[in-house]
C-alpha cells in the first residue's frame, strides 16, 4: 500500500489453486488453465479479517535508531487479510 507494510495473507487465505513459485519468487494462482502470477507491489484488492492493535507505549525507539529495535519487534497495529473470494486478489486479474 506504500504507506502501511505490515498485511498479511496467509497461505489458507489466497485463492484455491494457488501456490508458491519458489524459483520466481512469487505465489501463482492456477485458475481455468490460467496461471496468475501475484507479482510483488501490484495493486490488489483484499478484505480484512483481523486488524491487531500493540501498546507500544514509551519507551519507544526513536525514528531512525534502526539498532535498539529488536529483529521480533512487532509491529504496533496490523492487518490478517484474505484474497480467497470472488473480485479478491490483483486488480489486474479482473479487468
Amino acid at each position: 500500500m506504500g504507506f502501511f507494510d505490515d498485511i498479511t495473507i496467509p497461505a489458507s487465505e489466497m485463492p484455491l489453486g494457488s501456490e508458491y513459485n519458489g524459483s520466481e519468487g512469487v505465489w501463482v494462482w492456477r485458475y481455468e488453465g490460467n496461471e496468475l502470477y501475484m507479482d510483488l507491489e501490484e495493486p490488489i484488492r483484499f478484505r480484512v479479517l483481523e486488524t491487531k492493535f500493540l501498546d507500544v507505549s514509551p519507551p519507544r525507539p526513536k525514528i531512525g535508531d534502526v539498532d535498539s529495535v529488536p529483529a521480533s519487534h512487532a509491529p504496533p497495529f496490523s492487518l490478517t487479510c484474505t484474497i480467497a473470494q470472488d473480485g479478491l486478489g490483483l486488480i489486474s486479474w479482473w479487468e
